[in-house]
């Protein structure tokens, strides 16, 4: 696991993006990732802020309460406070939470500085390391009541193609088994059902993987847990993947026609 150092220290160029559009469309690709406020790249895996706004902007009202099930470095809880909705933050790698808090200071101690932009201390976000498949007994334990939330916002690992902890057993990026995971999948599943409300969303970045030469299919055999655990399909999103790690060994040699992955899916689903 990558150990944690301070992010550092930086100015804000922006608050808010100067070019921001809300998606109609099915694909979505960006190419340049979002670097306004306290964003930064530097957490691996972390979903560029154009998702998380574009689900924010488009499926729930300012006061609302979003839920990040898989933290990372915070981008979700960066956005849900920029746009005065409530959030609370999952993650069980202490570098995450880490890092989540470290960004989350630095964002309130630059604002204040500014002066430009009003954070509302009613939406601060809450960072939590819990594990995501127990949403429910984690909000419970803070005497937050389940099935409140409008969104949950989910960046799983892909199985174990890239490791966020050693040896914690809860690490569903330690696991290699398609079957094990998907069980574990199911268990989430669930427990986003009971922390949305009636009709909430649940949005689910997730990518295929190759091992040993072959596809797996993990995009779409998530989709089958989440629509066998009760969910409604509202939309598939197409995402396009940019500076993969893997695009210099593919375009560096001879794959026998095995292509690129460079696309992810983002699954849009309603609590029923």
């Amino acid at each position: 696991m990558v150990s944690y150092s301070p992010p550092p220290k930086r100015t804000v160029r922006e608050w808010q993006p100067s070019s921001f559009i809300l998606e109609t469309r099915t694909v979505w690709d960006f190419p340049r990732r979002g670097d306004w406020a306290v964003h930064s790249g530097d957490y691996r895996g972390n979903w560029p802020p154009q998702i998380p706004r574009n689900l924010i902007e488009r499926y729930i009202q300012a006061g609302d309460l979003v839920i990040d099930a898989f933290m990372g470095g915070g981008t979700t809880l960066i956005e849900a406070w920029l746009l005065r909705r409530r959030s609370i933050g999952f993650d069980i790698s202490k570098l995450a939470v880490q890092t989540t808090n470290s960004k989350l200071r630095e964002m309130e101690k630059l604002a204040e500085k500014d002066g430009l932009i009003h954070l509302d201390p009613a939406c601060c976000p809450k960072v939590l390391e819990e594990n995501a498949l127990e949403l429910s007994a984690a909000l419970k334990k803070r005497d937050i009541q389940p099935g409140t939330a409008k969104l949950v916002c989910a960046h799983p690992p892909y199985l174990n193609s890239l490791g966020y902890t050693t040896n914690n057993s809860s690490d569903l990026s330690l696991i290699s088994d398609v079957d094990e995971f998907c069980k574990r999948m199911r268990l989430f599943a669930h427990e986003a059902r009971q922390v949305l409300t009636k009709t909430g969303i649940c949005a689910v970045l997730i990518g295929d993987v190759r091992k040993t030469g072959k596809t797996i299919p993990l995009g779409f055999e998530t989709l089958k847990i989440f629509l066998g655990e009760g969910f409604e399909l509202d939309n598939i999103v197409v995402k396009m993947q940019h500076k993969d790690r893997s695009s210099e060994f593919y375009m560096s040699r001879d794959n026998n026609g095995i292509l690129l992955l460079a696309h992810e899916y983002l699954f849009i689903l309603r609590n029923q």
